[in-house]
């Protein structure tokens, strides 16, 4: 992101967060206290009431075993055209295959296995799916989900922008190595 850019999102930030204070706190002027009772100028914060004893507010544990998704009780990939297939890498309770809509539907021809020894079904089309389970903070587990991975012709890129990406891979190639080769003196 360009400093110019964040710059401007900040400045846009504190603004909306002065005008919402300033919107709050002129809307309070000259109402009452939440308590619906006038206050008199030598009262303001003595009722003459005993102030009540703070609540310990205990909130609910997080379960030690995160709930199993309710979902795929077959173990299979509900694909577009109406069929199924077994789901990959263990990742039971999948949603369906959500084909992209600019595309035709393009069936699977077979698997293959990544880097990272992941399978993934080969369509037709030279496009990849992969059923997978991916960790979420939000549910605080595991959570399956998939994947497609389509082919299609890259963008140009204007010649200034390809330097400046060959210069940054470049720089991280060489901080890498730095961090996984330490110099000994």
């Amino acid at each position: 992101m360009s400093p110019k850019l964040t710059l401007g999102f900040l400045l846009s930030l504190a603004a909306a967060t002065l005008g919402i204070w300033f919107l709050d706190s002129s809307s309070n002027e000259g109402s009452e206290p939440p308590s619906g009772l006038p206050v008199t100028p030598g009262d303001a914060g003595n009722s003459g009431q005993p102030t009540p004893e703070p609540v310990d507010v205990k909130r609910p544990e997080k379960p030690s075993t995160p709930e199993p998704k309710k979902g795929n009780p077959d173990r299979v990939l509900l694909l577009p055209d109406g069929s199924k297939v077994p789901v990959l890498n263990g990742a039971w309770g999948a949603p369906a295959l959500d084909w992209p809509s600019d595309r035709p539907w393009s069936k699977i021809i077979g698997r293959e296995r990544d880097d990272s020894n992941l399978e993934w079904y080969v369509h037709a089309d030279g496009s990849r799916s992969i059923t997978q389970n991916i960790w979420r903070d939000d549910l605080n587990r595991f959570d399956p989900s998939t994947v497609v991975a389509t082919p299609i012709k890259a963008l140009p890129m204007h010649p200034d922008d390809i330097a400046k990406n060959k210069a940054e891979q470049e720089a991280a190639k060489k901080q890498n190595e730095a961090t996984q080769n330490p110099k000994k003196d």
